[in-house]
């Protein structure tokens, strides 16, 4: 499995198109925002004071912030757009290449996709990390230039306590990032085509993000108020909701009659490492009984 990690890791790194448009470009558009605006700074404060406006003026809060891409509605509708296009592009890359032949007979299925997806998980990750370290470094550059504050002041306890809180948010990351991989692999498999792969696994990342406002208008529209009881077992609720636990140690408010309040954090994590397995598990199942050779 190592030997497979590696491989696939290098094939993936090594295509530098892909990655450099649909991964590396998310980093890389905030080292260029931030170095427009500090070259701005030098011949106008206000300028640099405008930029640095897109903070929130706390580093902890900047730094989590960077995930919010694939987490926080509403940025998940289309900021998701890069990642789900990479997971599509990779895993029905494939079959339009013609590899899964080549490459089957000599390993195991299961092994494959799940090295696959391990991959492109790790990668969208690693982005991310870097994204929330230069956005810090960014704001925090902006900041001493004007002479602000960038708070709160590190000491030991602050920054264990960030420590948990980024491990925390990270963590619910890669969940997320985990089922839409085993979303975007189950959808390469069926129509070994990047363009549908990719619609289908947008598709089902918009309709999860949409769910809390598609439940009511469909609880409008029956008149089923405890239909929006399904939003409890959807990822973005759970996601939405640990978050919640995890910053304020309560659970998420929500506006229903009758699901006021998320759920416990012990049933959300529960939840989301379900939709994991589940789908990673459909996954393998349909991959092994594929024909590859049709």
């Amino acid at each position: 499995m190592i030997n497979l990690l590696r491989a696939e890791w290098k094939k993936t790194v090594w295509n530098y198109k892909l990655t450099g448009f649909l991964v590396w470009a998310v980093p890389v558009g905030v080292l260029g925002f931030y170095m427009v605006m500090l070259m701005g700074g030098l011949f106008s404060r206000e300028w640099m004071a405008g930029m640095l406006q897109t903070g929130s003026g706390i580093w902890t809060g900047d730094a989590v912030g960077a995930w919010g891409m694939v987490l926080a509605f509403p940025f998940t509708v289309l900021s998701r757009l890069l990642p789900l296009a990479f997971m599509a592009a990779v895993f029905a890359g494939e079959y339009q290449s013609g590899m899964w032949k080549n490459l089957i007979p000599r390993n195991r299925r299961a092994l494959l996709i799940l090295a696959k997806m391990a991959v492109v998980t790790a990668l969208i990750a690693i982005a991310l990390m870097a994204a929330s370290a230069l956005t810090v470094a960014g704001q925090g550059a902006g900041r001493l230039w004007l002479g602000w504050e960038y708070n709160p002041p590190v000491s030991g306890d602050v920054f264990s306590d960030f420590a948990v809180l980024y491990a925390q948010t990270a963590l619910l990351g890669g969940l997320a990032l985990t089922i839409l991989a085993a979303m975007a692999a189950l959808a390469a498999i069926l129509t070994r085509s990047t363009l549908a792969a990719l619609l289908v696994v947008f598709g089902f990342s918009t309709l999860d993000s949409l769910a809390m406002y598609i439940l009511m208008l469909l609880a409008r529209i029956f008149s089923l108020p405890e239909i929006v009881n399904l939003y409890r077992y959807t990822p973005q609720c759970n996601i939405d909701n640990a978050q919640s636990w995890f910053r304020t140690g309560a659970a998420l408010p929500l506006p229903f009659e009758t699901f006021s309040t998320g759920p416990d954090l012990g049933f959300s994590l529960a939840m989301l490492v379900i939709w994991v397995a589940g789908l990673t598990a459909l996954v393998l199942a349909v991959f092994e009984r594929q024909d590859i050779t049709a």
